[in-house]
Order: C-alpha cells, then sequence, then structure tokens
C-alpha cells in the first residue's frame, strides 16, 4: 500500500531545500553584484539610491519572499503577534532575543520581524558550502562556543556593527536549541550571559521573542521539516536606559520571568496530518515552482 503522508513529506522537504538553495543563490549573487552598484549609481544617482538600491531589494526579498516562501513549501503556518511597538526605520536600532528549540527559527525571524538583522551564529555553520559564503557576505556573525575568548570577541563585533551602523542583531538567550520539547515550566535551557554583556554594549531596546511549536515540527536530528502550525510573539521592549542600568545578571533574570510568564499562554503546537490525496502533490510542485518564478523575475526586473 502506498504510503501517502510519506510521499508527501519528502516532497515538501525536497522542495523546502531547493527553496532554500534558490534563495541562497539569489543572495550570493546579489551580494557579489554589489561592487556595479557604485558604478551605476553615479550614472543614474538618486533614482538607484531611492528605488534599486541592493540592499533594500535584498531585505524586501528575504522578508517577503524567501522566508515566507521555505514555509510555505513546507506546510507550515507561523502565527506572528506584537507586543511591543514595530521598529518604523531600518536604522532604528534593537537587540531581538529569541527562543531556540528548532533551525526553523532564524527564518522564521527574519521572515516575520519588520527589517532583516545579523545574527549571531555558530561558527560551525560558516563551514557549510554555499550556506557559510551567503551567511559572510550578508553581514552574520560566527561565534566559537567552544572558545570564550573568541566567542567575546564575536559578541564585541557584534555590538560595533550595532552601533556603527545601525543594524538590527538577533541572538538566541539559551545559546543553543533545545534537544527536549517545548512544554512544561522548565522548557527553555538556561540562559547565557553573553547576549546580555553584548546588549549592554550596544545600549539598545531589547525584544525578547518567544517561537512555540518549530520544534516539533523539526526537532533536532530529522532531515526535513513536517507541516504544522507554529506561534511567534514578540513581547514589550526593555528600554535602552533600563538595560543600560540593570546589571547584567538582573537583566538576564527579568528576560528569562518575560519569556517564561508567557510561553506558557502561547497555543499548543500542533502538526498536521497527511491526507491520503494524491492532488495535493501537484498543488506543492506548482506552488513551489510559482515562488520561485516570482522571486526569479523580481530580481531580474529590478
Amino acid at each position: 500500500m502506498v504510503n501517502f503522508a510519506k510521499i508527501e513529506y519528502y516532497l515538501r522537504g525536497i522542495c523546502f531545500f531547493a527553496h532554500l538553495i534558490f534563495a541562497l543563490i539569489m543572495v550570493a549573487v546579489t551580494e557579489a553584484t554589489k561592487p556595479l552598484e557604485k558604478i551605476i549609481a553615479k550614472k543614474y544617482g538618486h533614482l538607484w539610491e531611492g528605488v534599486f538600491h541592493m540592499d533594500c531589494l535584498q531585505d524586501y526579498w528575504i522578508h517577503y519572499g524567501f522566508c515566507p516562501g521555505m514555509f510555505a513549501t513546507a506546510g507550515i503556518n507561523v502565527h506572528v503577534t506584537f507586543q511591543c511597538q514595530q521598529p518604523k526605520h531600518s536604522k532604528d536600532r534593537k537587540v531581538v532575543m529569541f527562543t531556540h528549540g528548532s533551525n526553523l527559527d532564524p527564518p522564521a525571524v527574519n521572515g516575520s520581524f519588520p527589517f532583516t538583522s545579523s545574527f549571531i551564529s555558530k561558527k560551525d555553520l560558516f563551514k557549510v558550502p554555499l550556506l557559510g559564503w551567503c551567511l559572510k557576505l550578508t553581514g552574520q556573525i560566527p561565534v566559537d562556543r567552544g572558545d570564550l575568548e573568541q566567542a567575546k570577541k564575536s559578541l564585541d563585533e557584534a555590538a560595533q556593527l550595532c552601533r556603527r551602523e545601525n543594524r538590527f542583531i538577533s541572538i538566541s538567550v539559551e545559546g543553543k536549541r533545545r534537544r527536549d520539547p517545548s512544554t512544561g515550566p522548565d522548557q527553555l535551557l538556561p540562559f547565557k550571559k553573553g547576549p546580555f554583556h553584548m546588549a549592554k554594549k550596544c545600549a539598545v531596546d531589547i525584544i525578547p521573542c518567544i517561537l512555540k511549536g518549530a520544534h516539533r515540527l523539526w526537532p533536532p536530528g530529522t532531515i526535513f521539516p513536517k507541516s504544522g502550525q507554529m506561534f511567534m510573539e514578540y513581547l514589550e521592549a526593555i528600554p535602552g536606559e533600563e538595560v543600560e542600568k540593570l546589571s547584567v545578571e538582573e537583566l538576564q533574570d527579568k528576560v528569562r520571568k518575560i519569556m517564561t510568564a508567557r510561553m506558557d499562554r502561547l497555543p499548543d503546537e500542533v502538526v498536521f496530518s497527511q491526507e491520503d490525496k494524491p492532488w495535493i502533490y501537484f498543488i506543492i510542485v506548482l506552488g513551489f515552482l510559482a515562488r520561485v518564478s516570482i522571486i526569479f523575475w523580481s530580481w531580474i526586473l529590478f
């Protein structure tokens, strides 16, 4: 007997990674052609800077194309709630501290937050072909979790990037993915002090972000994500003045209490059941090709 659920799972997974690879190639090409921007800007001046600026286009593709497209391809519905005031300008720098239970978390943050940000990512990711190159090109910051001194230098670099270039910084307060499901009163790992040292050096608002459901949809050790729902909530921001005033330990404790209080209020994770409907395979592939085509032609035209 044909296992339609397994066929759908693998088909969605293959399309998910194909979409990811396509996105990485597009980002790499965009970054590689940035030197041409200065040449074109001299000729077209304000038209290029105001309308066709590569950074703006790349942020637009990531926010409205790549990240939502990957989740749609995988059959994942992301429900996002903002308790804080959303940033209105790309230079309105913030530090986003998010919980981390799955590899779905970073693209979920990038796809839901109004502006793309620089992530503090583990060093091993930068060794992955294509992915590592794109991470370097787009200003992501590697951190060696096994080398304390090197990790401190990476966080100092992130703080300088935030202050100097007014970049948004996103970092996991747990330091790594959880290996246990996101349930129960002690669902979060102990928070690392590094993110809070960095936030104090940045002297900007901290926006706590909690995610629920991603672990069950794509737990560590599995190849492809499952279809289902995940929930995100951006909590009330901690003002920069308060960040500067509190000690690292006080700030760490405050953020943990805020996150823990809200985690149990989010709906439970839901994994969709795959139905025995062969026609859905056509819809999956057609939807994937349509999304990729729209992103590609928008890149060509602009």
